[in-house]
C-alpha cells in the first residue's frame, strides 16, 4: 500500500488525478475485476472507468497506450511515461539479489545469503517499496552503503521482509541514533 504522504506527491509531482492514478495502478495489475468495482461505484459520465477526459489526457502524456478499438480496461497498457515511474517487482527484485552479497564469512565459514527464489520475494518486495522507480533506487543505495558499512549479513528474503534498508538508510542520512555496546550485549 502506497503511504499517503508520497501519494500526495506522486499525483502533484505528475499531475495526474487520483482517478487517473487509480486506473493507472489497476491497469499495471491487471486488476480489471476491481476496476469494474470503481466503474459501478462511481459511473463516469460517459460510461468509462475514469471518463474520456482525463483518459484522452493519459494517453496523450504517454501514461497509458491504446491497443485496439475496443473501450474495455483490457484495451489499454501501461506507456513508458508510467513504466518510468513504477517498477515491475520481479525486475527490480532480480536487481536486488544481483547487487546482494551472496555469502556472509563467520569463523571461516561461508553462508550463502541469497538462496532466495525472486518469484518469491518479488511480490513483497514490490509491495514495500509501492513499487516506486525512485524507492527501488534508494534502497539500492542503502543496500551498498550497508554492504560497504559492513552491516548487511542476514538472507535477502529476510533484508526485504524486514525492511532493513530502513535502518541502513538512517545512517547512510546520518538520522540513526546508535548506542555502544559490545559483542557480549547482543
Amino acid at each position: 500500500m502506497i503511504e499517503i504522504e508520497r501519494y500526495i506527491k506522486f499525483i502533484t509531482k505528475h499531475n495526474i488525478t487520483q482517478s487517473q492514478f487509480l486506473f493507472l495502478y489497476l491497469l499495471q495489475r491487471k486488476r480489471y475485476d476491481l476496476m469494474k468495482d470503481y466503474k459501478n461505484a462511481f459511473p463516469s459520465e460517459d460510461g468509462t472507468v475514469i471518463g474520456k477526459h482525463l483518459r484522452d489526457d493519459l494517453l496523450t502524456r504517454g501514461f497509458i497506450i491504446k491497443l485496439d478499438e475496443h473501450e474495455t480496461a483490457a484495451s489499454y497498457q501501461i506507456g513508458s511515461a508510467f513504466k518510468a515511474i513504477f517498477i515491475d517487482k520481479f525486475e527490480a527484485a532480480a536487481e536486488l539479489k544481483e547487487l546482494y552479497p551472496a555469502f556472509a564469512v563467520s569463523d571461516n565459514k561461508k553462508f550463502p545469503l541469497t538462496l532466495t527464489d525472486v518469484y518469491e520475494i518479488a511480490p513483497v518486495y514490490g509491495e514495500r517499496i509501492g513499487y516506486e522507480v525512485a524507492e527501488h533506487e534508494e534502497v539500492k543505495k542503502d543496500l551498498l552503503y550497508g554492504i560497504e558499512q559492513g552491516l548487511v549479513k542476514c538472507k535477502l528474503d529476510k533484508f526485504v521482509r524486514s525492511e532493513f534498508w530502513i535502518p541502513l538508510r538512517k545512517l547512510r542520512m546520518g538520522t540513526a541514533v546508535e548506542i555502544i555496546a559490545d559483542e557480549n550485549d547482543m
